[in-house]
């Protein structure tokens, strides 16, 4: 048994199928399939099961995969650590919310690259329960989300309308005040709009990106809810109220499961730059 057996094995789960592992491996399909062949036959199990549709694990492969995924996930660790205690160099994998605040980002970039020049910090965008997912299978070392444990920064939402909207020169809106309106949602905002409200909203209408949402308030196409931090630069014709009582999420910092330096590092840059930009940053016990 290797490493490269146990990264193909993992590969071909996540993948959920063996020309997917392929592709991400960088090898030929014959390569993938004789790894875990090979596996297979050391251990003296069968791992999965494969069919058209893809691949399924075996009651063994099952508890085999969660060893298999710890060896990577050790293997990426101890890379990690002879970078950090040599060169000071490697590559720190961050997840983040696709709704968060770019500059705060931007100046955590710039944080980490200071003390870590020689690290390749990657960036990976997704909805917060993504991110979530991503730090429990070690796909990513650091996950900034509404998930975790360790506090960060709680920001404010917003209810944004229409400048003509009834409720646009309101000094502060009410949620009762929102229960009959059409709303447009962007990832992870609806279930904020549905704990506002207490009770489902009226969604007219689903998009993907926030200057879409804003566009379409714009046209008076409905309202929306927004965290304080991608409302930027609002365009013309929408206007952003706060609520009352004030509505917050609260964003979170951690690592995995196998902390390295770096990690720990940007952790600790991420806490101070929210301690000194933020309105409300999280006290550190």
């Amino acid at each position: 048994m290797n490493l490269a057996q146990c990264e193909t094995f993992v590969a071909v789960v996540d993948t959920g199928s063996f020309t997917g592992a392929a592709a991400a491996r960088g090898v030929s399909q014959s390569a993938v399939s004789h790894s875990v062949s090979a596996l297979e036959a050391e251990l003296g199990i069968a791992l999965m099961k494969r069919d058209r549709t893809g691949v399924e694990l075996t009651a063994a492969g099952r508890r085999m995969f969660a060893h298999a995924r710890s060896i990577v996930q050790h293997a990426h660790l101890m890379r990690q650590e002879a970078h950090a205690l040599d060169r000071r160099t490697g590559t720190l994998r961050l997840g983040v919310p696709r709704l968060f605040d770019g500059t705060y980002l931007a100046r955590l970039i710039i944080g980490f690259q200071a003390g870590f020049p020689g690290f390749d910090l990657r960036l990976r965008e997704g909805r917060e329960q993504h991110v979530a997912s991503w730090l429990d299978h070690g796909e990513i070392d650091v996950a900034i989300s509404t998930n975790g444990s360790a506090p960060l920064f709680e920001e404010l939402f917003y209810a944004v309308v229409h400048d003509d909207h009834p409720l646009a020169d309101e000094p502060t809106i009410r949620a009762p005040q929102l229960v009959a309106e059409p709303f447009i949602t962007v990832s992870d905002t609806e279930s904020a709009v549905r704990s506002a409200l207490s009770r489902e909203p009226t969604v007219a209408f689903r998009v993907a990106e926030v200057s879409t949402l804003l566009a379409m308030v714009g046209e008076g196409l409905g309202v929306a809810l927004l965290p304080e931090s991608v409302l930027g630069r609002l365009p013309d014709g929408v206007h952003a109220i706060p609520m009352a009582p004030t509505i917050t999420r609260k964003l979170t910092i951690q690592c995995g499961t196998f902390a390295t330096p770096a990690a720990r590092a940007l952790i600790s840059v991420a806490r101070n730059l929210a301690w000194h930009t933020r309105s409300h940053p999280a006290r550190i016990a």
